[in-house]
């Protein structure tokens, strides 16, 4: 099923788009599929159709209608895969709680491995199981659950933190306030800058967009060999705007070009919009990358 090829998203060239200067708009008519002669610019995976987003400067131009093509339908960019993982294990609970990971020879959790799970609520079956199942040290991480710092197996420690973009208390409307930090901040605190992390899984409810352009900034992702992550680009019934739609785009387009690409996928159907050409959609999707 999978070729030995990588698949572009890209805009036809130049001299057939209208020629209005740098702030014309892109149509999505006008984005074609293509063999990527470039492969090694990508370090194209063995055996995948990858499929790459068109350049930012593409992305920037295109209406809010396309943007919304582009994320949804058009080749389905969230429900795309891009790297064949043969062994995927649910690890957790299989209904909410639960997670997908690679657990192939060349990826799979090896022995001392080290996990870091954001969003927890009141669910630690993934963290549990990976404890048991791997015999990793997890860290789990949740400001907003009342519970206290605790050891809560000997592989489990649980912390009342919550990750963010920066290292400042977050304080909410009602005055409840919440300890934050950023992934290099945990990192440094728990004694882990050197360290491998083997899986970093992410339920942050929408901050994923506030945290994700700082981790790639700062190549805080430089060492996760999957990450997992909920991204919530609408959580209302209300259609995310053109600009939520571009940034969501942008750090997609940047996750791939450090590396990392999707082996698994699944919409969060709790999450549901109807667009404004009447197209019912998923706001959420589950999402887990392998850095290759």
């Amino acid at each position: 099923m999978f070729k030995n090829k990588t698949i572009l998203l890209t805009i036809k060239p130049c001299n057939s788009l209208p020629s209005q200067g740098p702030e014309s708009s892109v149509r999505l008519s006008d984005v074609s599929r293509s063999v990527d002669s470039e492969n090694s610019r990508y370090n194209a995976d063995l055996y995948n159709d990858t499929i790459v987003l068109p350049s930012k400067d593409v992305i920037s131009r295109m209406s809010h209608e396309d943007l919304g093509s582009l994320y949804h339908r058009f080749v389905q960019y969230v429900t795309s895969l891009q790297v064949l993982c043969r062994r995927v294990t649910r690890v957790g609970q299989l209904d909410d709680g639960g997670w997908e990971i690679c657990d192939d020879h060349h990826y799979k959790p090896s022995f001392n491995c080290l996990v870091y799970s954001f969003g927890i609520k009141d669910d630690f079956s993934f963290d549990d199981e990976m404890g048991k199942q791997y015999g990793c040290e997890v860290h789990s991480f949740d400001p907003s659950n009342g519970l206290k710092d605790h050891k809560r197996s000997e592989k489990v420690t649980f912390h009342s933190y919550g990750i963010s973009n920066d290292n400042k208390d977050f304080v909410s409307g009602k005055g409840t306030r919440w300890k934050m930090k950023n992934l290099k901040s945990f990192k440094e605190f728990l004694g882990h800058s050197s360290k491998q992390l083997d899986v970093l899984k992410m339920d942050v409810e929408t901050w994923e967009w506030r945290i994700l352009p700082e981790m790639i900034s700062t190549g805080s992702l430089q060492n996760v060999r999957q990450f997992l992550a909920e991204f919530h680009i609408a959580i209302s019934p209300k259609e995310p705007s053109k600009e939520k739609y571009k940034m969501a785009l942008y750090i997609f387009k940047d996750l791939y070009d450090l590396g990392f690409r999707i082996f698994w996928t699944h919409r969060n159907l709790w999450c549901k919009f109807t667009s404004h050409d009447g197209i019912k959609r998923s706001g959420c999707h589950e999402i887990s990358f392998l850095k290759v």
